[in-house]
């Protein structure tokens, strides 16, 4: 063995304890002197995806402040969209990166970042995230504060997403609880009483194809026929996915005007919140309905998603959280639809 190979081999067993066996040293000195301090925190900036900061950053946050005793009146979450329903438990403070920076400047300067780090996970403190770090110490007068940044979350997971890690030892990092905030029903919808939320967007695993587009008119008619349907489609491009959805019937009401960048996830929390159901494609917006406490039809063509997320996302949300997760091919609706028919005329 040359001393390149012995030089990768113990970076390798370092990664496998600091990740597999216990939190690392260095993570573990930091939160000990946060706890013993009474500065305010800034936790992220969160710059990444939806499905990240829901099935992985929150609770990983949440689990560390339990054990280090870290209350949430000291706690400011740094994230875009309104994204504090979510961190309701965990802080009680929170910086809207979108209120100081525009859309169209946060598109690009996330791309940049993507583009000199090599995906989108955030596994360093970037110059994008000290930018806006710096913003929120400015705009909040903070002269000092401690920083729990995505990249300690980043480096302890990766084991877990490489295969070294399994799934019970990850959700020991982590503290999964439905989301508990009330959010008030939004105002302007033209109906009252129950509906169904949808929202589609074009991934990897649902391409903008003409069978998936006529999978989206098939599923929103058929759905219309029973309750109003509600469209979640923003109309914001943050990142690479594109909503999916067509002008539909009566029934069909699209919220995207009731949104704007800098609440644009608040609304849509409070829509699937008052929803009796949430359909949508598989992904990280899947997690959000069974975090309200929502039943969630979540759907894929091509099966070009990480399989371990879905493993986490079963343990979390099926097991431990009040709504239920069911994640299906497309192709498999025409059967569900022949299924509930038959049963209903049974029944009769």
């Amino acid at each position: 063995m040359n001393v390149t190979q012995l030089g990768k081999l113990c970076k390798g067993l370092r990664f496998v304890f600091r990740t597999r066996l216990t939190l690392p040293w260095s993570l573990r000195a930091t939160m000990h002197r946060i706890s013993r301090g009474h500065t305010p925190i800034l936790v992220g900036p969160w710059l990444s995806e939806v499905g990240f900061e829901l099935l992985y950053w929150i609770p990983f946050v949440r689990r560390l402040f339990h054990d280090y005793a870290i209350t949430p009146e000291r706690v400011i979450v740094v994230s875009r969209g309104g994204t504090l329903p979510w961190y309701c438990d965990v802080a009680k403070g929170y910086f809207e990166i979108l209120d100081h920076v525009s859309p169209p400047e946060f598109a690009e300067r996330n791309k940049q970042r993507e583009q000199r780090t090599g995906g989108k996970r955030q596994l360093a403190v970037s110059d994008f995230d000290r930018h806006i770090v710096q913003l929120a110490a400015e705009r909040l007068g903070l002269r000092r504060f401690d920083l729990v940044h995505p990249a300690w979350m980043y480096e302890l997971f990766g084991a877990f997403w490489c295969g070294w890690m399994d799934v019970h030892r990850l959700m020991a990092m982590c503290e999964h609880q439905p989301i508990t905030e009330r959010l008030d029903r939004p105002k302007g919808l033209p109906f009252s009483g129950s509906y169904a939320a949808v929202k589609f967007y074009f991934s990897d695993c649902f391409p903008d194809t003409e069978a998936n587009r006529r999978f989206v008119r098939q599923i929103i008619t058929r759905v219309s026929r029973a309750m109003p349907v509600v469209l979640l489609n923003t109309g914001l491009q943050l990142d690479d996915h594109r909503d999916a959805g067509p002008d539909g019937p009566e029934m069909v009401f699209d919220a995207s005007h009731l949104m704007k960048p800098a609440n644009n996830l608040t609304v849509q929390t409070a829509l699937v919140a008052h929803a009796d159901v949430l359909f949508c494609t598989y992904g990280g917006f899947s997690y959000l309905g069974p975090l309200l406490g929502k039943p969630t039809f979540s759907f894929w063509s091509e099966p070009n998603f990480v399989s371990s997320h879905l493993q986490v996302a079963h343990e979390a949300l099926n097991k431990r959280a009040k709504g239920r997760l069911v994640v299906m091919p497309t192709d498999s609706l025409d059967l569900l639809w022949e299924w509930h028919a038959k049963v209903h005329g049974h029944a009769a």
